[in-house]
């Protein structure tokens, strides 16, 4: 079961963001303006890139393995047609 709850917690993670952005007053589609640096920061594929480097290097397998659910995450969402943020909250074009 090694890798199990990284596979979920990171897998869920950069969602935490959304959680943040929500608010009164957006328009549809629209994330709160707060939240959006956290929002672009956990999307960028450089961060679990940079995860599963550290991860190889220093962690146990498991954290290796959240790390690719991370990039299936942002893969995912990609394919979706979700990708980072304007400043503002909305979905860059």
């Amino acid at each position: 079961m090694t890798g199990l709850w990284q596979f979920f917690v990171f897998g869920a993670m950069p969602d935490v963001a959304l959680f943040l952005g929500v608010g009164s007053g957006l328009a549809k589609g629209q994330l709160h303006p707060r939240a959006v640096r956290l929002y672009n920061a956990l999307h960028h594929p450089a961060g679990p890139l940079a995860f599963a480097i550290v991860a190889a290097a220093f962690m146990p397998v498991g954290y290796l393995v959240g790390a690719g659910a991370w990039a299936l995450h942002l893969g995912i969402d990609r394919v979706a047609g979700y990708g980072l943020r304007t400043p503002d909250g909305f979905q860059r074009a």
